[in-house]
């Protein structure tokens, strides 16, 4: 068992079936050889742990083990809306790619309707942080995204000291539609370049589909054009930090088109339509306050920053595999905490 919370919510179904003896794993990589090379019997892990760590592992195939029961757990998810006054609020948004575990988009949004102040607070990928509830380990944000939202808004929470009241779950293809429900977004670049992904969802083959060009200057995107241009880091060289940019810009693009007096009425209708594609906790009734502040002609000063770090190899996927870590640079984990205190102020 590599989770404490999982032994918590099944193990006493499981000693219903029959007696078990039960050791805890800190590393889900020595689980999974242990079990393959006859050392323990069975093992219990998250699902996505498990698809996660053979596409990690060449090593391992599903040949190698057998299925035998599967859980679905579920769980309330504590909502801190209490901890910061009316009118103001933290909001997580994590967006998967499209396998459903990695959590490759990251970021914070602060809004004071007071002031109409938003700060949005970008955090890459592969930041490396505590993960909450393991002990102090750490892993990188895209790898927790195989243990659900909770424990990346809760691990950010923690390491930032800040009230994440809020979350938003997204899928890439709710980024394709909601741009294309707004009629489209628009969307600048400093520089010419072409994506090395494909304007193609659900699959990494970039041979099924044409690269984006982009040109220098500003142009029209479609929902497809501004998802490859989001997921794209490879074409420039400060990599993972310009597409914090691009993925910011584009935030900003949509929420401006929202607030456009032809969208603005018609929100509930964009809502629903896109219900299948994401997941929040957000009440409606915070929903409505801020499309009521904007119909009433406020004018929201947006802003934008983004938490940088060192390049390194860390462990992670909370196993002895290691990868590319980011390393949080502590000037810049406090100057952004200093920012987002201020729009709260």
């Amino acid at each position: 068992v590599e989770n404490a919370y999982l032994i918590e919510q099944v193990e006493e179904m499981l000693h219903k079936e029959k007696d078990i003896s039960m050791v805890p794993y800190h590393d889900v990589n020595s689980m999974f050889e242990d079990l393959k090379n006859g050392n323990i019997t069975s093992l219990l892990t998250e699902q996505t742990s498990y698809e996660l760590l053979l596409d990690l592992k060449k090593d391992f195939t599903k040949d190698d083990f057998q299925i035998v029961h599967e859980f679905l757990v579920t769980t309330e998810i504590e909502n801190n809306s209490s901890n910061l006054e009316d009118g103001k609020y933290m909001i997580y948004i994590g967006g998967n790619d499209f396998t459903n575990s990695l959590m490759d988009f990251n970021m914070i949004v602060t809004i004071n309707t007071h002031n109409h102040q938003v700060m949005l607070t970008s955090i890459p990928r592969d930041y490396y942080i505590p993960v909450s509830g393991y002990g102090g380990r750490k892993d990188t944000l895209s790898f927790m995204g195989a243990r659900g939202i909770e424990v990346n808004r809760k691990s950010l929470e923690e390491f930032l000291e800040l009230d994440l009241n809020y979350y938003i779950k997204i899928q890439t293809s709710s980024l394709v539609r909601v741009v294309d429900e707004v009629g489209g977004i628009d969307y600048c670049s400093d520089t010419s370049y072409t994506t090395t992904h494909a304007t193609i969802l659900d699959t990494y083959d970039d041979s099924k589909g044409q690269k984006l060009q982009v040109k220098k200057g500003c142009q029209h995107l479609n929902g497809i054009e501004a998802l490859t241009v989001a997921r794209e880091r490879l074409a420039f060289p400060g990599g993972d930090r310009q597409r914090q940019k691009n993925c910011q810009q584009i935030i900003m693009a949509i929420f401006k088109q929202l607030i456009s007096t032809n969208t603005i009425t018609n929100y509930n209708n964009i809502l629903n339509s896109l219900g299948d594609l994401y997941q929040t906790n957000i009440p409606r009734e915070v929903i409505s306050e801020i499309i009521k502040e904007t119909i009433n002609g406020a004018q929201w000063q947006i802003e934008s920053q983004s938490l940088d770090g060192t390049d390194g190899q860390g462990y992670v996927h909370l196993s002895n595999l290691t990868s590319y870590v980011m390393n949080p640079l502590e000037s810049s984990v406090l100057e952004a905490k200093d920012n987002i205190k201020k729009i709260l102020n």
